[in-house]
């Protein structure tokens, strides 16, 4: 496991496959760069695009961004789109995104909380069951908290433009599923 330090005094500090404290402590903000900057190009460029979710980016584009962001954290940068840019870097951000979850050592959600989450989903209530699932998101450590909260107004973003983007609940719930079981693959 990585140890943070302070920024410009550990070198080789990656951003993918890191614990997300590790990460959110050595850059000193709430929610990882990465997920900010991700989150901000697809709110701005692609809530229209069909399938932002589905559609995958060609593999070395993403395994050479990848790698630029872990040499050097600035880099994340280059995630911004040029003026000219085309759809397919849109859907490369997305892939990112979904990288950098899948690359986690540990769930978004701490695994400890799975069967408090079951029990939550099997309440008929509607209102019980948000208040309860409330009461497990803020036992959340901060890391997880703010990212998760970031996540998910981010995803209620993208499902308000389902019209144009074809990204329901549906369609969003099984791409986490895929991204975020043990069988997921950076």
């Amino acid at each position: 496991r990585q140890t943070s330090m302070p920024p410009g005094t550990q070198k080789n500090f990656k951003t993918f496959g890191v614990p997300l404290e590790d990460l959110v402590e050595y850059e000193q903000d709430m929610v990882p760069a990465i997920v900010r900057q991700c989150i901000y190009v697809i709110d701005k460029y692609g809530l229209d695009l069909e399938g932002i979710y589905r559609r995958s980016a060609n593999i070395a584009e993403m395994s050479k961004l990848k790698e630029e962001i872990d040499k050097e954290p600035d880099n994340i940068a280059m995630i911004l789109p040029s003026k000219n840019y085309k759809e397919d870097d849109i859907y490369l951000v997305a892939s990112l995104l979904k990288a950098f979850f899948a690359s986690l050592p540990d769930t978004l959600l701490p695994a400890e909380i799975t069967e408090d989450v079951k029990t939550c989903l099997s309440i008929p209530d509607e209102k019980t069951r948000k208040n309860f699932m409330h009461g497990l998101i803020y036992k959340l450590p901060d890391a997880q908290y703010w990212t998760l909260r970031a996540l998910l107004f981010h995803l209620k973003r993208v499902v308000s433009h389902e019209s144009k983007n074809r990204m329901g609940t549906k369609q969003l719930y099984i791409i986490c599923l895929l991204y975020t079981s043990d069988a997921a693959d950076d």
